[in-house]
């Protein structure tokens, strides 16, 4: 039988092809998971071949395997292309994501251990540009002999955190900042050159999460503030590339930021640490957001009262993911406009009352039909 091009090959057959990229020879019991007459068709056009040990691929079914792999990786080249620039543009597009790279304020590399010890423990859970940053920035410029370990040290024993870094010496944050100091001295750590070389290992990284205080993410940090590209990827990255519209596993996600960087033409470090502090305070953000709403309790059945200034019918009861709901997802603030039936309201003020229990949403005056309503909150 005349061999075919691998445009001509189906589906199933070239499913059995590619399985041998595992090895020269499958075993008989690949019958039972393949099509026979696929299994035949390429017996037949002699790209397999039984042996006793079970099937065997051929000269002619190693040119074809060759072949199908070689268009499988421009395929994947071509779907990549398309994600790095969906992934740019989307990028590009946030006016609260700076990645610009300021000589002045970059966090990325900057050789100074104070700065960046001080960086990675006061991160979690604070707003980087107006608690963090501003913190940082005085540790660096106001004392630059905490540059080294050593130097570091002797700073926070002869001054109280409450000068370094505007927080209380007695806070556990301070605390982690003091204990890691201690944990990197005991490593024989001095510059931010020995501390890049020491992050570059993974069970140095493991041994510092042994620090109370210190978890998965302020390691990956420290890793991405020391200049290190091959940091995992983590929640805010990969929720951003989610946000992005890219569907794609953690592996093929670190390709996408390494070509986007480039793209960009910024350190990947840089564009790694630009989208996790922009989406860690959307989180921050969003917590706060939840926080308000705590304020008031669902009722017995465990729904909660929704009341609209000027429209009766849209005042009734919801559940806390429809409450939630309220909430952009994206900014961590309350959405500004919202749908009624088919109208679009611009909301003036959310009122929340602990005493009755309730929130009270007031829009404005001005109704926008709007023809298609892709998501709408109350009716």
């Amino acid at each position: 039988m005349k061999k075919p091009s691998i445009s001509y090959l189906k589906q199933n057959e070239r499913l059995i092809i590619d399985c041998f990229n595992e090895g020269d020879v499958l075993p008989d019991s690949m019958e039972l998971v393949f099509n026979p007459n696929a299994l035949n068709k390429v017996v037949d056009y002699g790209l397999v071949e039984w042996v006793s040990e079970g099937y065997r691929i051929t000269a002619e079914g190693k040119e074809v395997l060759s072949r199908l792999n070689e268009l499988q990786k421009r395929k994947e080249e071509v779907e990549m292309k398309g994600d790095v620039e969906k992934l740019v543009k989307y990028v590009r597009g946030l006016k609260d994501l700076d990645v610009s790279i300021h000589a002045e304020d970059s966090s990325i590399g900057y050789e100074h251990v104070g700065a960046i010890i001080a960086d990675a423990v006061l991160q979690a859970g604070l707003n980087y540009k107006y608690v963090v940053s501003p913190r940082v920035e005085k540790l660096r410029e106001k004392y630059p002999g905490a540059e080294t370990l050593s130097g570091f040290k002797k700073l926070i024993e002869n001054e109280t955190m409450e000068n370094i870094i505007s927080f209380k010496s007695g806070s556990r944050k301070a605390q982690t900042i003091r204990d890691m100091v201690h944990f990197f001295q005991l490593e024989g750590l001095e510059t931010t050159e020995e501390l890049k070389q020491w992050m570059g290992r993974n069970d140095n990284r493991n041994k510092l999460k042994k620090i109370k205080g210190v978890g998965d993410k302020t390691v990956r940090y420290l890793a991405v503030l020391v200049g290190l590209s091959d940091a995992p990827i983590d929640t805010h990255i990969r929720k951003f590339i989610l946000n992005a519209g890219i569907h794609v596993d953690d592996k093929t996600a670190s390709e996408i930021m390494k070509f986007a960087a480039q793209v960009l033409d910024i350190p990947l470090p840089q564009l790694d640490n630009s989208i996790w502090k922009y989406m860690s305070d959307r989180s921050i953000k969003k917590e706060k957001a939840l926080e308000y709403l705590s304020w008031i309790k669902p009722d017995g059945s465990g729904r909660f009262k929704v009341k609209v200034k000027g429209i009766p019918v849209a005042e009734g009861s919801v559940d806390f993911i429809d409450l939630s709901d309220l909430i952009n997802s994206d900014t961590g603030s309350f959405y500004s406009l919202l749908f009624f039936d088919e109208y679009l309201k611009k909301i003036i003020k959310y009122e929340i009352d602990p005493n009755k229990n309730e929130i009270t949403i007031i829009p404005g005056e001005t109704d926008k039909k709007v023809d298609h309503v892709e998501s709408v909150w109350l009716r």
